[in-house]
């Protein structure tokens, strides 16, 4: 039976379902052997012993007989020759479309196909990001660094700071300690004193 929402049905037989097939196929092929062992007639096919020799117009029959094979083999011959032929011209044909259009030309209608892409900056180059962080800061009244706790003096920019402070008037430059519950006294001296710096 097969369960709702599923492709296939099971393919699991109750036990009982499943002797009665087997009992029924042993009952089916003990019948077919008591019926071949009442006929005993072999159901080979019997050999073509060819013209008995005492027959009338023997050669005849044989004649035919040969120019039958004869002709089958020419059409098998005729069949392989056309095949053959058709495989050729295939080729052919396939070969000549290659030639008509030189690799250099079909390179060139694929470049044709392809859409130009605008020659703007590029978003990630130095030139560009530098520009984008000098708008930021003239945009900006307060400007926070973030500074790992574990190591602050590794993280500062002073680039940044000096452009920050460079630029006057009421711009603040403000430095954020992350990561702080993972600092301890001993790990950076000092640290104090650069920062009220």
């Amino acid at each position: 039976m097969k369960r709702p929402k599923l492709k296939k049905a099971s393919k699991r037989v109750s036990c009982s379902k499943r002797y009665k097939i087997q009992k029924k196929v042993r009952d089916h092929n003990r019948k077919l052997k008591k019926e071949a062992k009442k006929n005993p007639a072999s159901k080979r096919a019997k050999k073509d012993l060819g013209v008995p020799s005492c027959a009338p117009f023997k050669e005849e029959v044989l004649r035919e007989a040969e120019l039958r094979r004869l002709q089958i083999e020419a059409d098998k011959e005729k069949k392989r020759l056309t095949k053959i032929e058709a495989r050729a011209q295939k080729k052919k044909k396939e070969t000549s479309s290659k030639d008509k259009e030189p690799k250099a030309k079909k390179a060139r209608q694929v470049l044709e196909k392809l859409p130009e892409k605008p020659t703007g900056p590029d978003k990630n180059s130095q030139h560009h990001l530098c520009s984008e962080l000098n708008k930021v800061i003239d945009a900006s009244d307060v400007v926070l660094e973030v500074l790992d706790a574990r190591d602050p003096l590794g993280c500062r920019c002073p680039q940044l700071e000096e452009a920050v402070l460079q630029r006057g008037g009421n711009k603040k430059l403000i430095l954020v300690l992350s990561k702080i519950g993972e600092w301890t006294r001993g790990a950076s001296p000092g640290l104090r004193n650069t920062a009220s710096r």
